[in-house]
């Protein structure tokens, strides 16, 4: 009886749980820990035999001679991983914050009795529901260098004289990056967090306005403290989205121009596809994980106090 009662109270647990565990192990620690193994060995395609005697190639297979830490010496010493990881830095340090303010700020919009409210957040929503590859298409067409929506307006607001390659000029690219990002994920930090505000008890703002505390007091001593394990849920995970997306500068620049919107995804998919250096790339996305992980641990150690 007493051996039936443990394992309902404890076994019944551990047994609804190891489907999620399995899962997690399959697609997730098996694959890190593959990458990390891959990262320290040299790659390479070879035939594949099966009858020692004859010597005869049934196929390729993929071997792995073990060279230490030397994939991650190359690292060190490559000037374009280092661009590319500059960028990347860039792209998370420009683009979460600005997403955060943004999604703040409209979530506050969001959250007041409006007459036109309805219809504010269905086109909020529309830049977080569409595809990337048809936002990318819809920002490529208004900001195209000839007759673009945007070149147009500024020629004819006198601000412009010449046609702006928006995303051909290395000096610009980035930027359009950088915006394509923010104008897709502010609406999901904006609906996330009105979420979180929401939830707050309309009694403390009411004992606040009673002391005396104007918008700014309440915002910074009721609304912030309250939203903010729901904020670093969402700055975590932009932040290893941000660090791990491919898509945006794939299909908009590829890399380009001149390798100015280069970011570590991106480099490391040519090392794979173009030079077949698997243990190389397996080394740069070692990196991303350490990076991810240098963000994402002081995020968790801050939020500790509210636990």
């Amino acid at each position: 009886m007493n051996t039936r009662r443990t394992f309902v109270r404890y076994g019944l647990g551990y047994l609804l749980v190891l489907p999620a565990c399995l899962v997690i192990f399959v697609f997730i620690l098996y694959p890190i820990v593959q990458a990390l193994t891959y990262s320290l060995c040299k790659m390479e395609l070879t035939k594949k035999l099966t009858d020692v005697q004859l010597q005869e190639p049934k196929g390729l297979q993929l071997t792995c001679t073990f060279i230490g830490l030397e994939n991650y010496t190359r690292l060190w010493q490559a000037p374009k991983f280092w661009r590319a990881l500059g960028h990347s830095l860039s792209l998370v340090a420009l683009a979460v914050p600005l997403e955060f303010v943004l999604g703040i700020g409209l979530a506050l919009l969001l959250n007041q009795r409006l007459r036109f409210l309805p219809t504010l957040r269905k086109l909020a929503l529309v830049g977080w529901v569409i595809p990337i590859a048809s936002q990318v298409g819809l920002f490529r067409w208004v900001f195209a260098p000839d007759d673009g929506i945007v070149n147009v307006l500024l020629k004819q607001a006198g601000l412009s004289t010449g046609e702006w390659n928006w995303f051909g000029e290395p000096s610009i690219a980035f930027g359009m990056i950088v915006l394509m990002h923010v104008w897709r994920n502010a609406p999901f930090f904006g609906f996330t967090l009105l979420a979180g505000l929401q939830a707050i008890p309309q009694e403390l703002y009411d004992a606040a306005e009673v002391d005396g505390a104007g918008a700014w007091e309440r915002f910074v001593y009721i609304t912030l403290p309250h939203l903010r394990r729901l904020a670093t849920i969402l700055i975590i995970g932009h932040v290893a989205f941000t660090l791990n997306d491919y898509e945006f500068v794939a299909i908009a620049t590829g890399g380009g121009p001149a390798g100015a919107t280069v970011v570590l995804p991106i480099f490391l998919n040519v090392q794979v596809w173009t030079y077949f250096n698997w243990g190389y790339a397996s080394a740069v996305g070692a990196v991303m994980l350490g990076l991810i992980l240098l963000i994402v641990i002081p995020f968790l150690y801050w939020q500790r106090p509210m636990e």
